[in-house]
């Protein structure tokens, strides 16, 4: 489960040539919204090649985009093709909402409509950026696009003020925001006593689908969703200084738990002395970049261009601790988003390589409640 928007399109109604403009006009919709977007690309670091986050999402066929360069958050792609539509546009051959409602139900036959913008943007920051860009499609086109999804009426105004500001013209809310404009479009089609439930269906749900969502991540603390949270948005971290003490402990832990799982101690220093082991250890800057390169590709992390733009620049220890890191992965979502962190907050980085100076190795009974997560990433090193 997740959280989506669609743009429902009927391709034959409209112009080829109109799609192009209304394309084009998404295209600087993408360079001018406050959060840059990002798309999955392939950069070569050290000879190797892996796949990356950058900013650079049109091309060809049209633009790709999965997530925003200020908060490095992704979720599913998003996509939009350069060319749609036909030469000779036929009139709708009946009511759109009808069709979308009929599409729903057995056989399930979209009857020659095509969804749009139709993966997961799990509600991260560029879910608003996919909103605006529906509507605009919706506004151009209002008999041939119906917008539907998980968002309210207050994140299409939010869009609706974005678009203002690029494109200085209003475009309207989508008619899934407003039932008033889904029961005069409905009511000379449907019985009365049917009415209020087409109504329901067509209607956005934004906040149903994050209690939903809640519900699917499981019970927690308020203490430890923030620190959940604040996890997840690290990637983004300037001042460690800002982050609650348990998420800075959380930091710690990792690195200890990094030390007592990949660590190499030295007979005779003082407890805590762990170094790192000694294949790391011989290998140059060049060499340790490699080593990175492949150990995020055998692990699935992924980074953002700004990641590697600073790593390509990082020192020798902490391109240690990041080799360690990227060749000996610890498992589970709190692990991976720990990680992935470190790799791209340079802030994060730093805090982490003092760590590994200062805290002991850790010893799992001290830490019962992130004791399986040790497990886990022991499992996956003896693997």
């Amino acid at each position: 489960m997740g959280i989506y928007i669609r743009a429902v399109v009927d391709p034959s109604c409209i112009g080829r040539a109109n799609w192009e403009r209304v394309f084009d006009q998404t295209v600087t919709i993408l360079h001018r919204w406050p959060d840059p977007p990002l798309r999955p690309t392939f950069r070569e670091i050290a000879g190797i090649e892996v796949i990356t986050y950058s900013r650079k999402v049109l091309d060809w066929s049209g633009w790709h985009i999965c997530g925003d360069a200020n908060s490095r958050l992704l979720a599913e792609s998003i996509e939009l093709p350069r060319e749609l539509g036909v030469d000779t546009p036929r009139d709708p051959p009946s009511e759109l909402l009808l069709r979308v409602l009929a599409s729903e139900q057995p056989p399930y036959d979209l009857g020659g409509l095509k969804p749009l913008l139709n993966n997961k943007t799990q509600g991260q920051p560029f879910h608003g950026l996919v909103l605006a860009v529906a509507m605009l499609l919706e506004h151009r086109f209002p008999h041939a696009v119906f917008v539907d999804g998980d968002f309210c009426a207050g994140e299409a105004r939010q869009a609706q003020s974005q678009l203002r500001t690029i494109l200085g013209e209003e475009i309207a809310l989508p008619a899934s925001t407003d039932r008033a404009r889904l029961l005069s479009r409905l009511d000379p089609h449907i019985p009365e006593d049917e009415l209020d439930d087409a109504v329901q269906a067509l209607s956005c749900r934004g906040p149903l689908a994050r209690i939903l969502l809640s519900l699917f991540d499981g019970p927690m603390s308020a203490v430890g969703i923030q620190v959940h949270e604040e996890i997840e948005l690290a990637v983004a971290c300037t001042d460690v200084s800002t982050l609650h003490l348990l998420t800075r402990e959380a930091f710690e832990f990792f690195v200890g738990q990094a030390k007592a799982l990949f660590g190499r101690t030295v007979p005779g220093a003082p407890p805590g002395a762990v170094l790192f082991c000694a294949e790391i250890e011989a290998l140059d800057a060049t060499q340790l970049l490699s080593c990175i390169a492949q150990g995020t590709m055998k692990t699935n992390l992924r980074l953002t261009e700004m990641a590697w733009d600073d790593i390509v620049q990082a020192t020798l220890p902490e391109l240690r601790l990041l080799a360690l890191l990227a060749t000996h992965p610890t498992s589970g979502l709190i692990g991976y988003q720990l990680r992935r962190a470190i790799f791209e907050s340079v802030a994060i980085r730093h805090f982490s390589q003092h760590a590994w100076d200062t805290v002991e190795p850790v010893n799992p009974q001290d830490y019962p409640w992130h004791a399986q997560m040790f497990h886990e990433a022991r499992a996956s090193h003896a693997g």
